[in-house]
């Protein structure tokens, strides 16, 4: 898990991706792919961007968006956001 982020924060990013994803908390390890393993698609990626950004008050990069995003690299995009 992402040493950076608070317990909290982890939770409040997972529950925004069980949501818009509709998968299990158990689904969202680190090395888990937003689009091949959790069946995002570009517009469940632009919401989840959206939720985040409006959650945590953060411009996120548009990282997130890429193909290969991971959950561990959504952690670590919103850590460097949040100065952490």
């Amino acid at each position: 898990m992402n040493a950076r982020l608070t317990e909290q924060q982890i939770a409040g990013v997972q529950d925004i991706l069980m949501d818009e994803l509709d998968v299990k908390r158990e689904q969202l390890t680190p090395g888990a792919q937003l689009v091949e393993d959790l069946g995002a698609d570009s517009l469940d990626v632009v919401q989840i961007v959206m939720r985040i950004e409006e959650i945590f008050h953060v411009t996120l990069t548009d990282e997130v968006a890429e193909k290969e995003g991971t959950v561990e690299k959504l952690y670590e995009i919103l850590a460097d956001e949040l100065g952490q």
